[in-house]
């Protein structure tokens, strides 16, 4: 179901893991351009290698487009993997800020050298 205490900050994006590291971007948009108007795919490869790091930033045009996304895509096997698929970029609309940050999850940061 719809979240409903969490904003999208940065569009509609979605955020797809435990993808296989020889998946192609044309097939990560052929499996989620079902779901609604793709408007852009982010597939991280690694320099070495240039196999997929195994995850896939998708961005679409509206809400209902992405939420159809995340709710029918998680958990499909995509060449032979189940992939994990959610909402990116999102924030708790009752917080102060906005914006997420590691102090909310009870991690702190350390200081950079010489500050």
């Amino acid at each position: 179901m719809w979240k409903t205490n969490y904003i999208a900050i940065e569009g509609w994006i979605i955020i797809v893991t435990n993808l296989h590291e020889e998946i192609t971007e044309d097939e990560v948009a052929d499996v989620f351009s079902d779901y609604g108007v793709v408007q852009n795919i982010h597939l991280n490869l690694d320099r070495r290698t240039g196999y997929a790091k195994g995850y896939a930033l998708i961005e679409y045009q509206t809400a209902k487009e992405a939420q159809a996304a995340v709710t029918e895509a998680n958990g499909i096997e995509l060449l032979g993997k189940n992939i994990e698929v959610d909402f990116s970029f999102v924030s708790n609309a009752n917080s102060e800020s906005g914006a997420y940050s590691a102090s909310k999850t009870g991690r702190s940061r350390s200081k950079s050298p010489g500050r």
